[in-house]
């Protein structure tokens, strides 16, 4: 059985999903941008609640922090003793789009021209 595990999640309007390292690397903000894609299939009471995500670290490492921003992700680390948000003002965070059972998917990129496809007649992979 398939499980999903997120480390902070927020509702302001929008769903916010958090993934929380003390080093964040590229391979931490890939794996954040797979939970996205899935997040609603494990949350389906959230379904149709637009959803953006963030990545925050203690330590930024491998420049995972451009890397993240350049996904569409919101950027926090730690100054001292309080948080930073590193977006700057031009910053425009990617929207993960209402579930859609009927397909098993997101269709979180059909404007950049995304299909969704049924391979072997189970998994959706959008495209």
């Amino acid at each position: 059985e398939e499980t999903m595990e997120v480390d902070l999640a927020g509702i302001n309007g929008d769903e916010v999903v958090v993934e929380v390292k003390s080093k964040l690397t590229v391979d931490d903000v890939r794996d954040h941008l797979y939970r996205m894609e899935n997040f609603k299939r494990f949350f389906l009471r959230n379904a149709n609640n637009r959803l953006i995500g963030a990545v925050a670290g203690l330590v930024i490492s491998e420049e995972s922090d451009k890397f993240a921003y350049r996904q569409g992700l919101f950027v926090i680390v730690q100054t001292g003793e309080t948080v930073q948000l590193l977006n700057d003002k031009q910053f425009q965070p990617k929207h993960w789009s209402p579930f859609r059972p009927e397909l098993g998917c997101c269709h979180n990129n059909l404007a950049s021209g995304s299909r969704c496809a049924r391979l072997w007649g189970a998994s959706v992979f959008c495209f």
